[in-house]
């Protein structure tokens, strides 16, 4: 029997590096394709990429996704993750823990969205997430949060900027590996301003942003060795 059409996807998505898939997920979302980006969520899901860290991280300006079909893509990524991984998370709307029912998934992410009606804060609210499972999320959470996430995105060039510098007048391997470790320190700089510079949580983090598990001796040892630079509190 020949494999059908979503089987040939999830074997060509396999093939694929995360950071590829990312990339995919945000072409079918801009698109409004939303059984397209639904199946990259997933495979990125099962490598434990959560979907705030599937936006564009780099610095440059943000997505421009604010078409109501767009966000429903978001919401719904956002529910793939929160089931997959909390799945003994109970909500706080009774209606709301019909998600973890595959039969009743998509209804009652429907009913959670109301045509777009619900704000990221109220789904928030109705699914009881705690601040970590929110900070994990693209949509699913409260204005203040995602404003304060933005802050420390546009911090990113200038704390690149920092950590190359300081790399560079250190390091004496070649300008490759240097630049390896400007990318890993930049990363975790991030990720330790999301988890409030616990080593652990960072840690926790960082595979959730690349899919690399890092020990958290060696988290706190590369935390130690990046420049110090205000920033943004929540």
């Amino acid at each position: 029997m020949k494999p059908g059409l979503e089987d040939r996807i999830a074997v060509a998505m396999f093939r694929e590096t995360s950071e590829s898939l990312k990339h995919l997920f945000w072409k079918h979302a801009d698109n409004m394709n939303t059984k397209g980006a639904l199946l990259v969520s997933a495979e990125l899901t099962a490598r434990g990429i959560a979907p705030y860290f599937r936006l564009n991280l780099d610095g440059s300006p943000s997505r421009g996704v604010s078409h109501i079909e767009a966000n429903y893509i978001l919401m719904v990524a956002d529910l793939q993750w929160i089931i997959a991984r909390y799945p003994k998370h109970k909500t706080n709307w009774n209606r709301a823990q019909s998600i973890f029912n595959p039969g009743t998934f998509l209804r009652t992410a429907d009913y959670l969205f109301w045509d777009g009606i619900r704000t990221g804060g109220q789904v928030a609210k109705a699914l009881g997430l705690t601040k970590p499972q929110q900070l994990e999320c693209c949509w699913i959470k409260p204005i203040a949060i995602g404003h304060w996430q933005a802050s420390l995105t546009r911090q990113l060039p200038a704390m690149r900027s920092l950590i190359t510098d300081h790399v560079r007048s250190k390091d004496r391997r070649d300008e490759g590996r240097q630049d390896l470790t400007v990318k890993r320190r930049t990363n975790l700089w991030l990720c330790s301003q999301l988890a409030g510079k616990k080593p652990q949580q960072t840690a926790d983090y960082y595979h959730m942003l690349t899919g690399e598990k890092l020990a958290r001796n060696l988290v706190a040892k590369q935390l130690g060795k990046i420049p110090r630079k205000r920033h943004a509190k929540l």
